[in-house]
């Protein structure tokens, strides 16, 4: 019996069921900060300061392997949250590793101040290199160039993807846009029915019949009197 209550006791939250239930729905519990006094407020808000000061300290203490010497000046980060308003949190742990933990150079000396001149140099050159040093090659090198125009669509102002419009300067040479129709095409002449009406006298027959012999043959009217 006694256990059993003891452990009815001892059960919270959603383990105790409707009688460890919470007051509110996100499972929070009221401060009652209208109860604190400007002083008060003050102070709490030094505290959660002062905390997450230390848990950046932990951290980048982390990233020096040992290599340090504990005191006021590694508790004191206020030029790193300074250094951390231009440079990420990962370039700055990566300057503790490579100027710090003698695993990268075993006369990496110990770090004993976030002020270090030296240490905020290597930082800065760090991210000079990273950042600033990238950045003023590409404005160098673009500068006196003609910014890259796109294009919008073809002369004829049809958009670009869409095949342009036909324009007198992609029709056939000799085809004016007004040009009128060509004839229909004549059936062939027979030879035999004459010359067409209105046809020309050809003229390639009379100087073949030349290049043979005089023209009109002699006999020529002759014979047809006879006949």
């Amino acid at each position: 019996m006694i256990q059993r209550q003891i452990t009815e006791i001892t059960k919270h939250g959603a383990a105790a069921g409707e009688a460890g239930r919470p007051g509110r729905a996100d499972w929070t519990i009221d401060q009652g900060w209208e109860n604190y006094t400007p002083d008060e407020h003050a102070e709490a808000a030094a505290a959660r300061q002062a905390a997450a000061d230390r848990e950046l300290r932990d951290k980048l203490l982390a990233a020096a392997n040992g290599n340090f010497q504990p005191g006021l000046g590694l508790d004191d980060v206020g030029p790193i949250k300074e250094v951390l308003k231009t440079v990420p949190l990962d370039r700055v742990i990566m300057t503790i590793r490579q100027k710090v933990d003698r695993r990268s150079y075993p006369a990496n000396p110990p770090l004993v101040s976030w002020r270090d001149p030296a240490f905020l140099r290597a930082i800065a050159e760090d991210f000079c290199r990273a950042f600033a040093v990238p950045g003023l090659v590409r404005e160098w090198g673009a500068a006196g160039k003609a910014p890259a125009t796109k294009a919008t669509g073809h002369q004829d102002g049809s958009p670009v993807g869409a095949p342009p419009a036909p324009d007198m300067a992609m029709r056939a040479p000799g085809k004016p846009e007004n040009a009128p129709a060509a004839p229909p095409p004549q059936p062939a002449a027979n030879p035999n029915d004459g010359p067409a009406i209105g046809a020309e006298p050809a003229s390639v027959g009379i100087h073949l019949t030349r290049a043979h012999g005089p023209y009109p043959p002699r006999g020529w009217g002759r014979g047809a009197s006879q006949a």
